[in-house]
């Protein structure tokens, strides 16, 4: 069975600041990074939609694919994954 994972870079800034890689060795997953020209300021029990350049489609109805919290971003900034873990199953 092929699987198959198609990827599209959807906002040229993307090219800039480095396609989704492993950073560390032993890393269970790839670092996203935020697809912005400037900085952002968000209050107190804020929140913003902040995209990474990125679309992905997996045709594989085997496969997923998860955006996390990094959990030393998470507790030392308080920045997080505004759902949480999400996952979408097709039928």
């Amino acid at each position: 069975m092929k699987r198959l994972i198609e990827t599209k870079i959807v906002n040229p800034l993307l090219e800039k600041y480095g396609i989704p890689a492993y950073k560390t060795t032993g890393s269970a997953g790839m670092d996203l990074v935020a697809c912005i020209e400037e900085s952002i300021v968000i209050s107190g029990g804020g929140n913003k939609l902040i995209g990474t350049g990125l679309a992905v489609n997996i045709q594989d109805p085997g496969l997923v694919a998860v955006v996390a919290s990094r959990s030393g971003l998470c507790l030392n900034s308080q920045i997080r994954v505004g759902q949480g873990l999400g996952i979408e199953a097709k039928e």
